[in-house]
């Protein structure tokens, strides 16, 4: 018999650039549960003395710098979805959307999410309801986890702030340090041209994925 995949599941954080248009980033980081110690230990070895953890907007350009090329030198595999213009009552549900089916489709398993400490609840009750409506897999589960404990959402931040990076200030070294392992989805909310219909962009049974590459650094990072 061939041997069993391994087991993975994925770790969530977003981006958020204001600058017009705006764009919000959801990101994905893909990680083997066989694989998730060795990468805590490694991850743990990276943050600068004295810090809790690693954040892309605490830490100096070369700290960023470092842990984008480290990253790039795993097997992780990243899916992030990008929508713009913002529009906070849609983007976290589009761009999650879009991800999860993405990632299911990947065999992940279960999804860990930052706490938001007290509206957890409240999301947990959104997810839920998201699942019932068949805008995300039933098969997922979601948990939360603090980024002071779990190293793993630090992957996500930093691949998150190095595509925002690329977006808001065409500052693309951190996005080009990734190569090929970035899957980016392009969620445009709103119509920007007269008769053009919205890409409300999500994919599974009920919806539709849409991929776009509007930007010629986004466009060379796909997956390996």
């Amino acid at each position: 018999m061939p041997p069993r995949p391994a087991a993975a599941h994925a770790d969530i954080d977003e981006s958020i650039r204001e600058s017009p248009p705006g764009h919000y980033v959801l990101a994905a980081a893909i990680v083997d549960d066989d694989q998730a110690d060795v990468l805590r230990h490694m991850l743990r070895s990276l943050i600068p003395r004295g810090a809790a953890r690693f954040h892309w907007h605490e830490v100096p350009a070369a700290n960023r710098l470092e842990m984008c090329h480290v990253l790039a030198s795993t097997d992780l595999r990243h899916v992030v979805a990008v929508a713009t213009p913002l529009d906070p009552k849609r983007q976290e549900r589009v761009c999650l959307s879009a991800t999860s089916w993405r990632l299911n489709d990947q065999g992940v398993y279960r999804l860990q999410l930052e706490t938001r400490r007290q509206r957890d609840a409240n999301d947990r009750r959104f997810l839920l309801g998201e699942q019932r409506a068949n805008r995300l897999p039933l098969a997922l589960q979601y948990e939360f986890g603090h980024p002071n404990q779990e190293p793993l959402l630090w992957v996500p931040d930093a691949v998150a702030g190095a595509i925002a990076a690329a977006l808001a200030g065409g500052e693309t070294r951190y996005l080009e340090a990734f190569g090929r392992s970035v899957d980016v989805l392009h969620m445009r909310l709103y119509a920007t041209k007269r008769g053009e219909r919205p890409l409300i962009g999500v994919a599974g049974a009920a919806c539709q994925c849409t991929v776009r590459q509007s930007s010629p650094v986004l466009s060379s990072s796909r997956r390996r």
